[in-house]
């Protein structure tokens, strides 16, 4: 009677598309994110010493953002793609987190890779993963140069109007000075506080 190989064989063959299903729809979410998302395994020594981390799963972002195709940076090590002191930087930060299990969260780090050498800025969101950690980052360079050129824009404002000749002064909708040049004081003989 062969009834029940059968039967297990029908489980086995329904358990491994929904295995194929779930793996789908996790990769499907996993490229949704606009974020890159790298996931590493850890590197270990003999004794068990973390010594690098190896690429085993990147969403579209990471392949856009890298340069390189899921397939190429399979297996492959962290310096291949992150190039000196950041692959130093990200496995200093990685190992902690391998360690210990909690999450790290890191603001305005700069990092170079083959395709990003000029040294822009990112938010980074390092967690556990297994024996390893995913990794994702945002570039926040512009919002930084958005800042940059508006505090410089409100510096050439503030001098120009400090050192004008004619009276100039800001005013709130309820008519309250908020600023005054010293042409204005001059004018009004006031302090301008």
């Amino acid at each position: 009677d062969i009834t029940r190989r059968v039967s297990a064989e029908q489980g086995l063959a329904d358990s491994e598309r929904r295995l194929r299903s779930e793996h789908e729809a996790l990769r499907e979410i996993l490229d949704a994110s606009l974020d890159p998302l790298v996931v590493f395994r850890a590197v270990r020594d003999d004794t068990g010493v973390i010594q690098d981390l190896e690429y085993i799963h990147c969403n579209h972002a990471a392949e856009q953002n890298l340069g390189r195709s899921r397939e190429v940076l399979m297996g492959q090590h962290l310096s291949a793609v992150f190039l000196g002191d950041s692959a130093r930087r990200i496995l200093a930060w990685a190992r902690p987190v391998i360690d210990s299990g909690e999450e790290l969260l890191l603001t305005d780090q700069p990092l170079t890779s083959e395709v990003a050498r000029d040294g822009r800025l990112f938010d980074i969101s390092i967690v556990k993963v297994l024996d390893g950690v995913a990794m994702t980052w945002r570039d926040v360079s512009a919002g930084h140069a958005a800042a940059a050129a508006l505090a410089a824009s409100e510096e050439q404002f503030r001098l120009a109007m400090e050192s004008s000749a004619v009276a100039l002064c800001l005013v709130s909708p309820e008519g309250q000075f908020l600023t005054v040049n010293p042409a204005l004081s001059e004018l009004l003989g006031r302090d301008a506080h």
